[in-house]
């Protein structure tokens, strides 16, 4: 299984996700919350009623924690972290 190393860029308000062991980075997620893979954009983050969402291709492929507002850094992380290990 792969894990993923989370790193804030304070200077943009973004993420950046490299997997353990790596060093370049395989997603970004920009302060807009859209996810780009190796450079190419491939879906965002969006807040639904009560919970952040994982759009890709228009189709949300997974959610947050119900009332999970403050928690989109782990929600992210963990997104990533199924999504690099269904490829």
């Amino acid at each position: 299984m792969k894990r993923l190393q989370q790193t804030l860029c304070t200077k943009t308000d973004s993420f950046s996700y490299t997997v353990v062991g790596e060093g370049t980075p395989i997603y970004h997620v920009d302060s807009s919350g859209y996810l780009s893979e190796r450079g190419k954009e491939i879906g965002k983050f969006c807040l639904g009623d009560n919970q952040w969402n994982l759009r890709i291709d228009g189709v949300i492929v997974d959610s947050g924690p119900e009332n999970g507002m403050f928690y989109l850094p782990e929600f992210e992380m963990r997104a990533l972290t199924a999504l690099i290990n269904k490829a």
